[in-house]
């Protein structure tokens, strides 16, 4: 499943940006009195509630132009324990992309049975245990690394293989216990460096040290299915510390509220789903902080979505592909400079937005 990293475009950074000039020209606002009848549920904050959230996906096509008349010709549902912070249709409608805490999964499609990934777990266990229970291993990671340790066992011979694989021309790792594939680079959360992945054996331990494409994202799991990390003894959180966050990107400047993402606890990705695999394609990895508000930027293009990147916000905007192309691209658009410090300074903001021009 390839990972996709958001780089910005250097031209579209501004290092040395001045501010922003104060307007006292009034600006348009909508509002609307609730009533008794009207007004919103409030939710108590005390309580915490387990709830799932259901996103409905509904194809309507036009049967008679003259009477408009519409028939609902396709209908499909996605289910997620998180909430989507950002979702839209691609430029064909084959596929939706969700930005969530929380991945997404196809729950119904009216044209295409769902395969449930529950029945196949189940199936497979039936069959026999899975590669990392006959061989196991632990894993633990910091912001840069991921350390894999296997300890060895007796008439199991184990390989490590980091060469390209058939077809293909970049380098592909995979670890053999005997002739299973334990960890295959495939299925691995995000990508890795290559050229840094190192790994040592002797007699009673096989020690794998992958190096991290994206430094500073912590991974939520190894792979799909596969074991959980293993907390360092003495660490209880698991996350890591002020030493093991990245530094500043300016060392001459102190840090600011601004400078510090909601929580480090929480992490986010833009996943693609195909309408007609059921199954995530691509992600993008957006780190700690959700996506900030969309806007249309272009006609006929899904809406973009802003990001943080250091004090700013970049927006970024998915890219038409040809037709019946399981692919996935996104361009850097537009850059609100020093959004951050904008965000800090409006402790009890409702609402974020911006005009298509990026002017305000």
């Amino acid at each position: 499943m390839p990972h996709i990293e958001l780089r910005p475009d250097q031209k579209l950074l501004k290092p040395n940006f001045d501010g922003y000039k104060l307007s006292l020209e009034s600006i348009p606002t909508h509002s609307m009195a609730f009533s008794s009848s009207n007004r919103p549920h409030r939710i108590d904050s005390q309580q915490e509630a387990k709830t799932k959230s259901l996103v409905h996906w509904h194809t309507l096509e036009l049967q008679q132009a003259e009477k408009h008349i519409w028939t609902l010709c396709a209908s499909r549902t996605l289910s997620s324990n998180g909430y989507p912070r950002y979702c839209v249709l691609d430029s064909y409608a084959t596929a939706v992309l969700v930005a969530s805490d929380q991945p997404f999964h196809f729950v119904y499609d009216s044209e295409r049975p769902i395969a449930v990934p529950e029945q196949k777990l189940k199936q497979a266990r039936k069959a026999g245990p899975l590669c990392w229970e006959r061989f196991p291993f632990r894993w633990t990671q910091t912001v840069d690394e991921v350390n894999v340790t296997f300890d060895k066992e007796p008439y199991v011979h184990y390989r490590v293989i980091n060469e390209p694989s058939s077809g293909t021309t970049e380098p592909s790792l995979k670890v053999y216990a005997n002739d299973a594939i334990v960890i295959d680079e495939t299925r691995l959360f995000a990508r890795i460096d290559h050229d840094c992945t190192t790994w040592a054996m002797d007699r009673k331990l096989l020690d794998i040290t992958m190096r991290k494409q994206q430094a500073g994202v912590l991974w939520p799991f190894i792979f799909p299915g596969g074991p959980v990390e293993t907390v360092p003894e003495g660490d209880d959180s698991g996350s890591p510390t002020i030493a093991d966050l990245p530094p500043a990107p300016n060392l001459n400047a102190p840090l600011e509220p601004c400078d510090f993402a909601s929580g480090i606890d929480t992490y986010y990705t833009l996943e693609r789903l195909s309408v007609v695999s059921h199954s995530v394609t691509h992600t993008i990895l957006l780190g700690n902080e959700p996506p900030l508000f969309e806007v249309t930027l272009r006609a006929g293009l899904p809406a973009t979505f802003a990001v943080r990147h250091d004090v700013d916000a970049c927006l970024w905007q998915l890219q038409p592909v040809p037709y019946g192309a399981d692919d996935c691209r996104v361009q850097h658009e537009g850059t609100l400079h020093a959004f951050g410090y904008i965000q800090a300074s409006k402790r009890q903001q409702k609402y974020l937005g911006c005009a298509p021009s990026l002017s305000e």
